[in-house]
């Protein structure tokens, strides 16, 4: 009889557990982990396509091609439909902003920095952020 209302007691408390984590509070923090993982494929998307510029350009062209400094990539984004779809599956990315910036180290080294900015109520302050950066060597076969 002790086994049984002890069992009783364990499955209550961990049922009461497991509906305050899935469906009060933690369908916001479900839906907040996509919208991180849908802003940070983003950015590598943005940042993959920064690489394969250094990588395409001759290396006499890259600091005229790729100035250094920060660039918005938001009307990109805006325009891209492949942006937008993946867009469309975020549910709290509202008022957001992409900001690119190439930092030049040297004749072949170079760090882009790729940070997206948003919120999830239009016209609110940007709090949700995630930057991401890498160097990129220009190789030396280029001429």
């Amino acid at each position: 009889m002790v086994e049984a209302l002890v069992g009783m007691v364990i499955l209550a408390i961990s049922f009461i557990a497991f509906h305050n984590l899935f469906f009060d509070t933690g369908f916001k923090y479900i839906r907040r982990a996509r919208d991180y993982a849908i802003a940070v494929n983003i950015c590598e998307r943005c940042l993959n396509s920064a690489k394969a510029k250094i990588f395409s350009l001759p290396k006499a062209m890259i600091p005229t091609e790729l100035p250094p400094g920060e660039t918005d990539l938001t009307p990109l984004i805006k325009s891209g439909d492949t942006f937008q779809q993946s867009l469309q599956c975020a549910e709290d990315i509202q008022d957001y902003e992409i900001k690119q910036k190439v930092v030049h180290y040297g004749a072949r080294l170079f760090k882009i920095s790729v940070e997206m900015n948003w919120s999830m109520i239009p016209q609110a302050p940007k709090n949700m952020r995630v930057c991401l950066s890498t160097y990129v060597t220009n190789p030396e076969y280029y001429q």
